[in-house]
């Protein structure tokens, strides 16, 4: 993510936990269900 992006990895870290934060969650996996309702 941080190579396409252009960005270090340690600001990817900081905007997933940012995310898993404000979806109340601790995985990506998590997150991605929970952001999409959990559909596939």
């Amino acid at each position: 993510i941080a190579d396409k992006l252009v960005i270090t990895t340690n600001t990817v870290k900081r905007h997933l936990k940012a995310i898993f934060e404000k979806l109340d969650v601790h995985t990506r996996s998590a997150a991605t269900a929970k952001a999409t309702g959990g559909k596939r």
